[in-house]
């Protein structure tokens, strides 16, 4: 944690958001003061969202190809093809876009990208609660949609309560999420 600490300063950057974590929680008397596990499972996500977000800006753009992702955490600076079953039950988030192949599956999870996300099928009959996220100029489609998915589009957020087929969803210009049929 201290050369951590010492690379962000010797380099003239300045990180706050990781600066605070290590300092707070992970040197000296700071790992008494984390009260459970979750708090740690929490400081663990910003750190990772917060070193795919500096990655962004640093690295040139690398894709993944998969076939499969299950109980998994998948993080690329580039787009993600899921070309075979699909997700279920992941976190994965890209720099860029998200495709699902036709005929692959979203089935729970959290799926974000900041442009652009093209999904078959999302969610199940049983309601088991998908998450889909892009940036507020974003882009969300997908060919079907079940109870319990949850779409997100820069700051809104709107939960699907029924079966829905090829939608494509934005921030409209009122500043609400747009929801329209795509064919």
């Amino acid at each position: 944690s201290k050369e951590i600490l010492s690379i962000l300063t010797s380099n003239s950057y300045r990180d706050e958001t990781i600066e605070t974590i290590i300092k707070e929680k992970l040197i000296g008397l700071g790992p008494i003061t984390i009260k459970d596990y979750l708090e740690l499972d929490t400081m663990i996500k910003v750190l990772l969202l917060r070193i795919f977000e500096l990655n962004k800006e640093v690295l040139n753009k690398s894709d993944i190809n998969i076939e499969y992702i299950q109980d998994s955490q998948i993080y690329a600076t580039g787009k993600i093809y899921i070309k075979g079953k699909g997700e279920y039950q992941s976190v994965i988030t890209s720099g860029t876009s998200i495709e699902l192949a036709k005929g692959a599956v979203a089935r729970g999870g959290t799926i974000t990208a900041s442009q652009e996300i093209i999904a078959g099928s999302v969610g199940s009959g049983g309601g088991v609660i998908t998450k889909l996220v892009v940036d507020k100029t974003g882009v969300i489609k997908a060919n079907k949609t079940y109870q319990n998915t949850i779409v997100v589009i820069g700051e809104k957020e709107m939960r699907l309560d029924h079966i829905q087929e090829k939608i494509k969803a934005t921030l409209g210009e009122d500043g609400f999420i747009a929801i329209e049929n795509f064919y």
